[in-house]
């Protein structure tokens, strides 16, 4: 059984799914994601070929979203990784799935985001070109 993780103010993530807090008691409640900044470890995967992109963000669902928004444009506009948006050149966005690996704070962001790198093998066989971070926020936070 998973823990509670929080987010922001008094609303709490687990399972999938938001909580607000209301005393001692954790209650579910039906609120935007967009509206709620998301801070971890997420993925991208090809599921043609079971190749993982591992990123981390201080607002997930605005990161992932911008990764889309990124794969609607003409190759050659495109920022970022070239060996991830060749990837959708290739296949195509529909056989990609996007997915929340964990909730951490800024500062656990680098030393999570090459755990997953590494046991992913997303550096080696996958999409990262990187064993880290090129987040400059994230950067600028490490201890």
């Amino acid at each position: 059984m998973s823990k509670y993780k929080h987010i922001e103010k008094d609303i709490y993530y687990k399972d999938g799914q938001l909580f607000r807090k209301k005393g001692i008691q954790y209650q579910y409640f039906s609120y935007p994601t967009s509206m709620v900044k998301f801070k971890g470890i997420y993925y991208i995967k090809d599921t043609l070929t079971n190749r993982y992109y591992i990123g981390s963000s201080i607002d997930i669902v605005n990161r992932i979203n911008s990764h889309k928004s990124c794969f609607r444009k003409p190759f050659e506009d495109r920022y970022g990784d070239p060996l991830m948006y060749y990837t959708t050149l290739c296949h195509g966005v529909k056989y990609l799935e996007f997915g929340l690996l964990e909730l951490c704070d800024a500062k656990d962001m680098p030393e999570l985001e090459r755990y997953y790198i590494r046991l992913s093998e997303s550096y080696t066989k996958g999409l990262n070109k990187t064993l880290t971070t090129n987040n400059k926020y994230i950067q600028s936070r490490r201890l």
